[in-house]
């Protein structure tokens, strides 16, 4: 396990000591899909705790992958290190302002809210997933198609479902969402033009970069 950090500049003993945790377990053919956390601190006492994970892990399989399911957000690095069963490869430790620290705190708590409401889903390649399709039934002109005649061009009063909502639910991974909660502190991270978007290794490698700067 290796911890890297940046030193913080020294701060007033009256001051809060702001700082964040990403722990990093690797990506590959001997870890599998990997993990990627995060901790949001005060003073060295975790305050937030951001790690999404699938709520029914059996159904993250070659069979579902366009599929999103329901996650659920653990609550604690022993959480994640029991279901990996190790210590994290990495820990990444960055000190933080007061406004950092406030505006990644406000993401983390939407995206506990989102994961709740089943607003965020899990889903290992967010780039091909079913959500794509199912949005464009939002859209005033895709429910006129459903209930128009191809022929006559008349409107049936068949009555359809009602998709209102489903442009406010997002497809997402734990690397992924790790890195909305590093972004909202203005933690930039490089997002790529594959199916998973980020791994948990390559977002363990843009922030070894920053570490190393």
């Amino acid at each position: 396990m290796f911890h890297l950090c940046r030193h913080p500049l020294t701060n007033s003993s009256t001051q809060p000591n702001y700082s964040t945790n990403i722990h990093i377990w690797e990506t590959g053919m001997d870890t599998g899909v990997g993990h990627a956390s995060l901790e949001l601190k005060q003073d060295g006492k975790v305050i937030k705790y951001v790690s999404l994970r699938p709520k029914y892990p059996s159904l993250v399989n070659p069979l579902t992958l366009p599929i999103p399911t329901p996650g659920i957000n653990l609550t604690s690095i022993e959480e994640d290190q029991d279901m990996e069963g190790r210590e994290a490869d990495r820990i990444f430790s960055f000190p933080l302002t007061e406004e950092q620290f406030e505006e990644m705190a406000s993401e983390a708590d939407k995206i506990s809210e989102q994961i709740s409401t089943k607003k965020r889903l899990y889903q290992l390649n967010p780039r091909i997933s079913m959500l794509s399709f199912a949005t464009l039934f939002t859209k005033p002109s895709a429910s006129k198609a459903l209930t128009e005649c191809p022929i006559t061009g008349l409107q049936s009063q068949t009555e359809i479902p009602d998709f209102s909502g489903l442009e406010e639910i997002q497809s997402s991974h734990c690397a992924l969402t790790v890195a909305d909660v590093l972004s909202a502190g203005q933690i930039k991270t490089h997002f790529h033009h594959v199916p998973w978007v980020i791994s948990p290794s390559n977002l363990g490698d843009q922030l070894q970069t920053r570490v190393s700067r």
